[in-house]
């Protein structure tokens, strides 16, 4: 497979993906990216469009998502979240391919390492020579 492969962290609301996230982002400095869903909920304190999420309008998405803009789509509490087609404008490139379902952080982390260890020190060598 040519070019970057994406992680899908998974689990439930609260469960931690975001913390994931943040760790391999800092942990593992430009090994890692993230893509920006698109969602119809409200921001919550702090949170700002095309950071966290690209906040639209249910008619908005509605739309993009009849018109085949989305690659996945759901609906949660009411709310759409998805993630367009086109999402190369919204992300950075990650190398690694992985799903995570979990409900705890640290051993969801761990597991997550030890997953990617060798495919890490390929990265990390690689990147050195260059």
């Amino acid at each position: 497979m040519s070019g970057p492969r994406p992680i899908v962290l998974s689990g439930p609301s609260g469960a931690g993906k975001s913390t994931l996230l943040k760790m391999l982002l800092r942990e593992h400095s430009g090994l890692f990216g993230f893509s920006v869903s698109h969602t119809t909920r409200n921001p919550r304190p702090g949170e700002e469009d095309g950071r966290e999420y690209h906040f639209v309008t249910r008619e908005a998405m509605q739309r993009d998502i009849a018109a085949g803009d989305f690659i996945e789509h759901a609906e949660f509490s009411g709310n759409l979240y998805g993630t367009r087609a086109d999402m190369e404008s919204s992300r950075e490139p990650g190398l690694f391919d992985l799903v995570i379902i979990n409900d705890r952080v640290d051993e969801a982390y761990r597991t997550l390492e030890e997953a990617l260890s060798e495919e890490i020190k390929r990265a990390q060598a690689a990147d050195a020579v260059s």
